[in-house]
């Protein structure tokens, strides 16, 4: 759902539109600093940072990694979730459960939680008010409690993005990186 995406984005401010699922964790090689002139931001990246899967076989990857994170940055299909919230509810229930038990033990880890192809969904399309129908996804009860599990509007941010265009991606990662 956009997590190489945005990875290399944000590490080297390229967009790439091709999709290739990510199976196994990918360490960067080294150091890499990047300056969003259009952002305002210089951003450093450890050279202990990963690209990690989102499949269930990965959970394990997740809390070893997030040992010396200060960020856990989880995406969803938004979109999926609104025409399948049944399916995909178990499957992120799932995933909340993992992180909730990883910043059990890290006080000082935030969470983003980015809800991603918001841009794919008909009445977000459609929408006369973008900002306020995205206010009400956000109001969801099920979006709510993602954000309670894991610690509250103080330690988790929950934004919904659409990452189609280098545009989109640049707005993105300035919505999303906001919260640190």
């Amino acid at each position: 759902t956009g997590k190489t995406t945005l990875f290399n984005f944000l590490m080297n401010g390229e967009f790439t539109d091709t999709y290739e699922q990510t199976v196994f964790k990918k360490k960067i090689k080294k150091e890499m600093k990047h300056k969003f002139k259009h952002l305002n931001l210089r951003l450093k990246i450890n050279p202990n940072s990963y690209d990690v899967g989102g499949s269930q076989d990965q959970h394990g990857v997740w809390k070893k990694l997030s040992e010396e994170a200060n960020v856990l940055i989880y995406l969803f299909d938004v979109n999926k979730w609104m025409n399948n919230p049944e399916y995909l509810e178990v499957e992120i229930e799932r995933d909340i459960s993992v992180i909730e038990n990883i910043i059990r033990s890290k006080k000082d880890l935030k969470v983003i939680l980015v809800g991603t192809h918001i841009d794919l969904d008909s009445d977000y399309i459609n929408a006369e008010n973008k900002v306020a129908y995205r206010d009400d996804i956000l109001n969801e009860a099920f979006i709510i409690g993602m954000q309670v599990r894991l610690g509250g509007r103080d330690r988790c941010h929950i934004t919904l993005e659409s990452f189609r265009g280098e545009d989109n991606l640049s707005i993105a990662t300035k919505n999303i990186l906001s919260f640190l």
